[in-house]
């Protein structure tokens, strides 16, 4: 009898002592030869559980690999109990795990898409039968003491390191994602697919993994490892009271010889957040690069996500140039964006006039990036290319921001655990006549909206 799984556990017991892992008397008991066919059909029953059946055998043996491992690690190290009985047990929870958190069982399957091998950087499965579902590329390590569960991609010298995901606790994680999406179900925004006629052909349950999809791809390494907190700042966006009651288009005032108008557009799941600032200017008929950005009524805080060119409209060379033209060069930081530069002074003397000073800017998102590396079939040179747009250049952009301003302080750089957090003063002075102009239009209108009603509080 082929006793392939008992082989696999056998070697996965011993790296894990050689690995410093505590014996379990259970195993050092139970690992006879006389057991082995029993132990061969526990696990057995335990791999056909979690990775269903295969009529031919054939199991991506570095995914089995890490179930079994799963195994090891998870046995009572004091019980003499029968070893058997124990990996049966393990089974039995295992599954009423899933089965009991639907939610984490989801996003698990969904980072473990994101994670394999022939991840492709499209959102959904149409077409594709279980594409997904052989490969050894996600890691996950279950803790049924700790009732965590830790997802990580393979580290392999082909593929692309990405940062760990950490589930802290089952129970937690399982409300925080629930809310999240009966927010979205509630919600009148574009992330809400479950109310879109496109989607309708899809399940409940393949809409919701592409909701996760979609959104994790916003997450930094530090959210990726506190994922509830990443999962509620998001359901605070969708049910932000302020940016949803912002409606039609408003009249800013002169800006480019041209009249400046603002609405809040709703973005697609696909995009960083549920809503974002448009500036447009009617005659030229051109929208200045997007702020897409969300509220955090917790926290009294605005967080920018990302500043993109619009799609509607692209660029505006000229616009581009005359802009360009006004903005004073500095002994640093030139390499910036800034066209950029002038929505998020907008958006600064508009958050500002809301009385919102604090504001988080996302720097890297690592998902999203691997993603469009993906979907772009973007070659070395050209990934480089990206990602020094969507980091260096977009920080590089604030800095500037902060060198002809006074009032607008960075006190946190982006770094490893946060973001980078940009306070405003109550008067914010340019240092040059275009720009404070355009920062007082837009702080005016932001008077004109009313300061939210938030209470302050802290992470």
């Amino acid at each position: 009898m082929d006793l392939l799984f008992t082989k696999i556990f056998i070697e996965s017991y011993k790296t894990g002592i050689e690995s410093g892992y505590q014996r379990c008397l259970a195993i050092e008991n139970g690992l006879k030869k006389e057991n082995y066919e029993r132990i061969e059909e526990a696990l057995r029953s335990f791999i056909y559980s979690v990775l269903g059946f295969r009529f031919n055998g054939a199991y991506n043996l570095g995914e089995v690999r890490i179930y079994i491992d799963n195994i090891c690690r998870n046995l009572p190290v004091n019980s003499s109990g029968d070893l058997i009985d124990l990996i049966s047990e393990y089974k039995d929870e295992y599954v009423e795990f899933l089965e009991t958190h639907p939610y984490v069982k989801m996003f698990a399957a969904v980072m473990k898409k994101i994670f394999s091998r022939e991840y492709d950087g499209k959102l959904g499965n149409e077409g594709k039968t279980n594409v997904y579902s052989d490969n050894a590329e996600a890691i996950l390590k279950h803790n049924r003491d700790a009732k965590s569960f830790i997802i990580a991609k393979a580290k392999r010298p082909t593929t692309t390191p990405l940062p760990t995901v950490i589930i802290s606790n089952f129970d937690h994680t399982e409300n925080v994602l629930r809310e999240f999406v009966e927010a979205v179900k509630a919600s009148d925004t574009h992330y809400n697919l479950f109310a879109k006629e496109g989607y309708s052909s899809y399940s409940e349950e393949e809409q919701i993994k592409m909701l996760f999809e979609g959104v994790i791809l916003n997450a930094t390494a530090y959210d990726l490892a506190n994922i509830d907190l990443f999962f509620k700042r998001f359901t605070e966006f969708i049910t932000d009271p302020v940016l949803g009651e912002i409606k039609g288009v408003n009249y800013v005032g002169e800006a480019f010889d041209d009249q400046l108008w603002f609405k809040v557009g709703k973005s697609d799941f696909e995009y960083e957040t549920p809503y974002y600032l448009s500036f447009m200017l009617a005659n030229t008929r051109l929208e200045l690069p997007n702020v897409r950005i969300g509220l955090s009524q917790e926290r009294n805080k605005a967080y920018i996500i990302a500043v993109q060119t619009s799609q509607k409209t692209g660029s505006n060379p000229e616009i581009d140039a005359i802009i360009k033209s006004k903005i004073p060069r500095t002994k640093s930081y030139n390499f910036y964006n800034p066209t950029h530069m002038t929505s998020l002074i907008l958006a600064f003397g508009l958050l500002n006039g809301m009385g919102i000073q604090t504001i988080d800017v996302v720097d890297y998102m690592p998902l999203r990036y691997y993603k469009t590396i993906k979907d772009k079939n973007m070659n070395e040179q050209e990934s480089e290319a990206y990602l020094s747009r969507v980091t260096d250049k977009n920080i590089y952009t604030y800095l500037k921001l902060e060198c002809l301003t006074k009032g607008v302080s960075i006190v946190d750089d982006p770094g490893q655990g946060h973001n980078m957090t940009i306070k405003l003063d109550d008067e914010i002075v340019c240092h040059n006549e275009f720009f404070q102009e355009l920062y007082d239009m837009a702080y005016k209108y932001g008077q004109s909206l009313g300061a939210p009603e938030y209470e302050s509080r802290s992470l």
